[in-house]
């Protein structure tokens, strides 16, 4: 009797360790809410953080609808679409405080949400670029003005050798193409390997977005990931539910990209069938598939390769347009009548007509005064770069060249306000290379009061230029 009475004993160890080996094998087992089970549990230095980081970045969100998201030096207020992300921001900041409560409880719907919001975000660069295209077009011009001054092969650059020499008198202006496209014209036939760059332009990877965007955009998109990360954190650190939201989070956005490409995908298509029609030579059709093209994407407007064939398809057909007599402007350059050029082109700064037009008509005019200047013709090129600034005050390569020349000319009044003004538009810039002009123009104020027997003054311009 007392073996059975033994083994009657050990029966409920052999179920309890039955029970550990379930457990182990990860069957289910009735579990106790988290909340229920130690409703006054204390926070742990995780949770702590995380929900530290979700409070930072919800403030960042609400500092995002004050801020600024993307402006252009020279034009007024910002693209609508900014307007539109800010409101739609502000949205999800009403909606995060309605729904305060429910967030504890069901953090997975607003890791989703927040998930869909930061999607939605990486798509503004894609919308200023594309559909805001009179604000993409300058401050792409912009820009490439900047890399023609700070670039490898810029005036800054080459101009090292010689600009300490004879007071800049051996100095030249460099006179090379300044491109100003916005996106390059997508006239393939189909997708590879080496068009990735093209799509990334599109979707605003470019440098002239990275100079002009503002804090708004950069706030919203850091608070949105830290709130989402510290709401990941309330589902569980590395949980089948993060990992769920993550996932949907991905495959939402790869939609989002899919959708957002059937425009180029249309353009590109009408692009193909415009030259198809120029070829048989059906201009008026080839004409219509342009202007579709710039219907389904706007950017391609800002662009001088599609002014120029605009231009050529609009003289072919007898129209009168901004663009035909930019072609036939240049056919008068190419012929060498560089006079009549100049006078259309000079025409067509003053009359009204499209962003590009003006602006490929501002490159042939920057071209003719730096072949003045290089040549020794100063007083030409001091009058055709003053006319530029004064229709153009954000020109940097104008400023440039007319501060070059006041040092030549020993014109110390002209200076000043022509550094200031090149201060002002470089004020809108985010980029440390712009204090290398800007230090240039102090140099160049240095010399002038040099010139005109001031050292006092020419000591504290140097100073000025080490500390631009």
């Amino acid at each position: 009797m007392e073996p059975r009475n033994r083994r009657n004993k050990r029966k409920p160890p052999r179920e309890s360790a039955f029970r550990l080996f379930r457990l182990f094998r990860g069957s289910k087992i009735p579990s106790v809410p988290p909340a229920e089970a130690a409703p006054n549990t204390p926070l742990s230095l995780p949770q702590l953080l995380s929900r530290l980081i979700g409070v930072i970045g919800a403030l960042a969100i609400v500092a995002a609808v004050f801020s600024p998201w993307f402006t252009v030096p020279g034009m007024s207020g910002e693209p609508v679409w900014c307007s539109v992300f800010r409101l739609l921001t502000a949205g999800v900041v009403v909606a995060a405080i309605v729904r305060f409560p429910q967030l504890r409880r069901a953090p997975h719907r607003a890791a989703h949400c927040a998930t869909a919001f930061l999607c939605t975000l990486l798509l503004f660069p894609y919308f200023v670029t594309i559909w805001s295209p009179v604000y993409a077009g300058e401050a792409s011009w912009l820009n490439a003005q900047h890399e023609s001054l700070t670039g490898s092969s810029g005036d800054l650059y080459l101009s090292q050798e010689t600009r300490a020499d004879s007071w800049r008198q051996r100095v030249d202006v460099v006179n090379r193409p300044i491109p100003s496209e916005v996106i390059d014209l997508p006239d393939w036939t189909r997708l590879d390997l080496g068009r990735l760059i093209d799509l990334t332009d599109w979707f605003g990877a470019s440098p002239w977005f990275a100079i002009f965007v503002r804090k708004g955009w950069v706030l919203a998109l850091c608070g949105t990931a830290a709130c989402l990360l510290a709401l990941l954190r309330e589902c569980g650190a590395g949980s089948r539910l993060a990992a769920v939201v993550m996932r949907r989070g991905l495959l939402g956005f790869a939609g989002i990209v899919t959708l957002a490409l059937i425009p180029p995908a249309l353009a590109v298509f009408q692009l193909r069938a415009a030259q198809a029609a120029a070829q048989r030579g059906e201009y008026a059709a080839a004409a219509q598939r342009l202007a579709l093209a710039a219907r389904c994407l706007p950017a391609l407007r800002e662009g001088g390769a599609f002014v120029a064939q605009q231009g050529l398809l609009d003289d072919a057909l007898r129209i009168a347009s901004p663009e035909a007599a930019l072609h036939r402007a240049r056919l008068l350059e190419a012929r060498g009548f560089d006079e009549q050029a100049q006078s259309q082109h000079l025409a067509h700064l003053r009359a009204p007509g499209s962003g590009a037009v003006r602006r490929e008509s501002l490159k042939s005019l920057l071209s003719f005064a730096a072949d003045a200047l290089n040549s020794a013709e100063v007083s030409t090129a001091s009058a055709l770069y003053a006319a530029l600034l004064a229709d153009d005050p954000q020109n940097l390569r104008a400023n440039y060249a007319l501060q070059l020349i006041a040092v030549r000319n020993a014109d110390l009044a002209r200076l000043p306000a022509l550094q200031t003004q090149m201060e002002t538009v470089y004020r809108g810039f985010n980029t440390s290379t712009k204090k290398a002009v800007l230090a240039l123009g102090h140099e160049n104020h240095a010399l002038a009061e040099a010139l005109d027997g001031n050292p006092d003054a020419t000591w504290r311009a140097l100073a000025r230029a080490r500390k631009p």
